[in-house]
């Protein structure tokens, strides 16, 4: 009995959705590395260099902010030809100031847990390793894969996209052979009508572009575009100065307010 020969068309639409199942699986596993490993490393180096000057200007940015606020309220009042109720003014500031410290607060905490942040460099052939596993596990799991994926294959995918942002070789090893135990590296072919893969490509094409989105604007936002900066010496010297005259600005100017709120005060009393 001969071997069904299947159309053209039909080939070729099969052949279309194994190479996009292919390119969803490496950019998914870029997207997880740039995520999981190379901002977390990129934020760390930027606050080795300049994380003390940075809370310093943000702590000076809101201290402005809110001397800024306070003259504007006392002014509409005495604009307005009324005395200025201090005591509601300073409920205002009260409560804004508490944001601004609540802002503060998660910065500094975040500042410690990138100060403690340790990363070891892998050789390249151990790096390969975990990505052609981790990618392999990606195919047999993810859901934009695999449209019968349970629950208990998404606590494993989880756990396998922390294994590899910590370049744990063990625990990505062991679900593979989990995996392999359970057959789910067979990967079977896609089936259907043409216009129910058509419907497949579509979506798979779908899944890939706003994945391919996502790497893109990963990779051109803070910190990726921090890259160039945080491997030259000279241009790190160059923006510890900047921000240093920044600051120096912030309390130029906190200092001026400080100046104008004493004179409209003293008006409020006449």
């Amino acid at each position: 009995m001969n071997d069904l020969i299947l159309h053209p068309s039909y080939s070729a639409l099969l052949q279309e959705i194994e190479t996009l199942k292919s390119e969803i699986v490496s950019v998914r596993a870029q997207t997880d590395l740039a995520e999981n490993v190379e901002v977390p490393m990129l934020k760390a180096r930027y606050n080795e260099f300049f994380g003390e000057l940075e809370m310093v200007l943000i702590e000076k940015y809101y201290l402005v902010r809110l001397l800024k606020r306070e003259l504007e309220l006392i002014q509409a009042q005495i604009n307005k030809g009324a005395t200025p109720d201090m005591d509601a003014i300073s409920a205002i500031i009260e409560a804004e100031a508490a944001e601004y410290q609540t802002i503060l607060d998660n910065k500094a905490a975040e500042m410690q847990t990138l100060s403690q942040t340790k990363f070891t460099p892998m050789p390249k052939e151990q790096h390969d390793e975990i990505r052609r596993v981790y990618q392999k596990i990606v195919r047999a799991l993810h859901p934009d894969l695999n449209a019968g994926a349970t629950k208990e294959d998404l606590e494993c995918l989880q756990q396998a996209v922390e294994a590899f942002a910590e370049g744990d070789v063990a625990t990505l090893d062991a679900i593979a052979a989990i995996l392999e135990f359970r057959g789910k590296f067979q990967d079977e072919a896609p089936s259907g009508s043409l216009e129910e893969l058509e419907a497949k490509r579509a979506k798979l094409f779908d899944t890939l572009s706003n994945l391919a989105q996502k790497l893109k604007n990963i990779r051109s936002s803070f910190p990726f575009d921090c890259k160039d900066l945080l491997e030259s010496p000279e241009k790190i010297k160059a923006k510890a100065k900047q921000m240093e005259a920044d600051i120096a600005n912030f309390e130029a100017i906190a200092s001026d307010y400080k100046n104008r709120l004493e004179q409209l005060q003293g008006r409020s009393h006449e």
